[in-house]
Order: structure tokens, then sequence, then C-alpha cells
């Protein structure tokens, strides 16, 4: 009678199989448990901090339209330029932004330049009604600074204790600078 070789090769395969099922056990859960924690970290690491909010606010809008400078915060801007940003935030002290290559620090704040900054957009034919402002929150729920933007606010981070990570607030579909809501 003949003998398939693939069959005795795979009853070979299956009795070493068989032979080592408890290794082979023990090994597949420690990988998946591996997986299972490896996973689970994941998302604590200083990528991913606990979550703050750009919180929308009637009376730190009207303040920054109002042209008033808060003297104990930092300013930064994105977009555009220094002379016409796309959006603006300030960082009471103690808290600091993560390095950022989107957000870029105003070294020599004055009232003039808020001021530079309302007449440009005003010269752009944007309405303050068509602006977004508010409050930055931290985790804690501490107000940490205000936002400023075209754009509706949007995700804000603490990878670490007084260090904010902000993101870029973007346009709702649809919507430019100067088309309202």
């Amino acid at each position: 009678m003949y003998k398939c070789s693939f069959s005795t090769k795979y009853s070979e395969i299956w009795r070493f199989i068989m032979k080592f099922q408890r290794v082979f056990s023990i090994l597949f859960l420690i990988l998946g448990f591996t997986f299972y924690v490896s996973s689970g970290l994941a998302s604590h690491t200083p990528t991913h901090g606990p979550m703050g909010e750009m919180k929308d606010d009637v009376a730190a809008k009207k303040s920054f339209e109002e042209g008033k400078m808060l003297q104990d915060h930092v300013y930064y801007y994105l977009g555009g330029s220094i002379v016409q940003p796309d959006s603006i935030i300030a960082l009471k002290k103690g808290y600091k932004l993560r390095d950022s290559k989107v957000w870029s620090k105003v070294d020599d704040m004055s009232p003039s330049i808020i001021r530079g900054w309302l007449q440009a957009w005003k010269n752009d034919g944007h309405a303050f009604s068509d602006m977004n402002g508010g409050v930055l929150l931290a985790p804690d729920g501490k107000e940490a600074g205000i936002w400023y933007s075209h754009y509706p606010g949007s995700a804000v981070m603490m990878p670490s204790p007084g260090v904010m990570d902000v993101y870029q607030p973007h346009p709702r579909v649809g919507n430019r600078p100067g088309q309202g809501s």
C-alpha cells in the first residue's frame, strides 16, 4: 500500500504539538497577557494625558475684543502670521505650553499687538460675531488661560502637571472664517 509523505509529516507535526500542548498553552497565555498589559498602558504614555477643555466664555471673549491684555499670561498664536493669526491662546503663569511646532510665542506682548490683531481681522471683513473665544480649563477645572479664534475650540490635555498641550482649533465642516455659523 502506498503511504503519502504529506500525511506522515502531518501526523508527526500533530504528535509534536500534542506532546507540547501544555507548553504552547502557557506560551499563548504569556503572550496574550503581555499584549493586554501593554495595550492598556499605552493609553497612559506622556503623549496622552488628562483632558482639559476650550470652553466658550462670553466674558473672556469680550475682554479680548476690548483689547485688554492679561498681565500674568504668556501669549501664543498660530496660523497666518503674528500680524493676523488664526488663533490665540494666553496661558496663566504657572502653566506652560508643551514644546510645540504649532503655536508660536509672542515675545514682546503689548496691548498694541492685540489692537493690531483686532484691526487686521476687521479690515479683512471678520465680524466679532464670527469669532470664538473663551477660557482654557485644566483637567481639574481650574482656569489655565484664555483662547480666541476664527474656529471653535479644540482639545486640551495636560501630559504632566502644569504643562498644557493645546490642539489647533479647526473650522466646522463647510465654514471658513467670516462665514458665521
